[in-house]
């Protein structure tokens, strides 16, 4: 494999150097700090979510432990509740540690969810 255009062609061609003034560097900080608050807001969401299944999942666990003995209707039913509420739990961390772990290309969250 050889190549027709001489050395000195490649070697001539230089690339000039270009100063970043003030105004360049201030619109760039301007346009990455809307992708800052997207992040910010969405992990702020996260968080709302993640802790109101998490309560519901402890009011469940308590419940069910509160009336293990005095459930006049059925006595599976707080034995119901505890073991929903545990699942639940380890639902979420499953499908955390699914979304933490799973690769960027296929972008998708988890079987568990």
């Amino acid at each position: 494999m050889t190549f027709s255009a001489p050395l000195s062609v490649t070697l001539d061609m230089m690339v000039p150097e270009i100063e970043p003034n003030l105004e360049d560097i201030q619109m760039m900080d301007s346009f990455s700090c809307p992708q800052c608050i997207i992040h910010l807001v969405n992990f702020l969401i996260f968080i709302l979510i993640f802790s109101v299944f998490i309560v519901l999942s402890l009011i469940e666990i308590f419940i069910g432990i509160f009336y293990v003995t005095e459930c006049s209707m059925n006595h599976y039913i707080p034995i119901y509740l505890i073991v929903a509420g545990f699942i639940s739990i380890l639902n979420l961390i499953f499908a955390i540690v699914g979304v933490k772990y799973s690769p960027t290309s296929l972008y998708h969250f988890s079987m568990f969810l």
